[in-house]
């Protein structure tokens, strides 16, 4: 059997911000919220697919899977308590950290973009006059690549260019060598930060995680255009691993393990709230953020999340209901 339904974001992870082997979801997007198992959310068809000779379509999510399985019962002590880790163990967080920076449907989303804009005006280029178009399709012809294909008028192909009646997309192998590739170099960057645990003190509702749980910030952000990156020095990168437990890296060492208030641990929510893409995920309803002058709460951000839909400036060529 060839595995299909593909985690970005792994279920021996999410498993700790359970409750009666339920997650309590809620979309970010629509206020939409649900109890489900964890197998049911963060995850997307043939996600880590991959189309190579020899190599069988589920090869990496198995290659996936076998890192998860030396990584669940780290994440089960660490979510217990245990913060004592050996450096193998503490590396093998950092892999895990490094993989969900990289590796999700947002940073995926935007690069398809990315590479679609750049084929298309490479396709403006190729068609900008007829004698170019036809100088490039006679020699593609001569390479054998156009065998059996038809002509099409010069005039057809550069409407449809212009009005962009079609869309490249870069498939899931494209994705995962890019991935892999970077993988190596974020970890080192990674590596050479100050890492320390942080635990939700009683009575703060504890940490929540999401669909993208690294959230990378400015601790003061810099005046004009200042693009962030895991290597930039000036910023912060928080990870939960359990409602109880959750790292903190910085290029800045800034001390040993400490237990965060309710005014932190809401701080610390709301940061990853503005990291998620679609989902946020917590064991319960009694979670809390802090936005600088009030806590909320579930009820609180789905009332928030809908009034921000109905005042939504509809995009250009939308037309509004009504």
């Amino acid at each position: 059997m060839t595995a299909r339904a593909h985690h970005f974001v792994p279920r021996c992870y999410l498993g700790h911000f359970t409750a009666n082997k339920k997650v309590v979801v809620v979309n970010i997007n629509t206020g939409e919220t649900f109890a489900t198992n964890p197998k049911n959310v963060a995850q997307e068809r043939d996600f880590n697919s991959v189309d190579l000779d020899g190599v069988p379509p589920d090869a990496l999510e198995q290659a996936y899977g076998n890192f998860e399985g030396e990584l669940a019962p780290i994440l089960k002590r660490v979510a217990g308590g245990d913060i004592d880790l050996t450096k193998e163990e503490f590396d093998c967080i950092l892999n895990l950290v490094a993989l969900l920076a990289i590796r999700n449907p947002r940073h995926r989303d935007r690069f398809s973009e990315f590479q679609d804009d750049i084929r298309q005006r490479l396709l403006e280029a190729t068609t900008a006059t007829k004698e170019r178009w036809e100088n490039h399709v006679n020699k593609a012809r001569a390479a054998g690549y156009m065998e059996g294909v038809a002509d099409v008028p010069y005039e057809v192909i550069r409407r449809s260019i212009a009005d962009r009646d079609f869309k490249f997309v870069t498939t899931t192998t494209e994705h995962a060598q890019i991935e892999v590739d970077v993988l190596d170099t974020l970890l080192q960057v990674l590596g050479s930060r100050h890492w320390r645990w942080l635990r939700a003190g009683a009575g703060s509702g504890g940490f929540i995680t999401c669909d993208h749980p690294v959230a990378l910030f400015w601790d003061v952000r810099p005046k004009g255009l200042a693009p962030l990156g895991f290597g930039l020095k000036g910023t912060t990168v928080l990870f939960p691993i359990s409602p109880s437990v959750a790292l903190e890296g910085s290029f800045e060492y800034r001390g040993g393990p400490i237990t965060l208030d309710a005014f932190c641990v809401g701080d610390f929510n709301l940061r990853l709230l503005a990291a998620a893409h679609r989902q946020i995920y917590s064991p319960n309803d009694k979670f809390l953020l802090f936005d600088g002058s009030a806590f909320f709460g579930k009820v609180d951000l789905i009332e928030r999340i809908k009034i921000r839909a109905l005042t939504a400036t509809p995009r250009a060529g939308t037309r509004s209901a009504g």
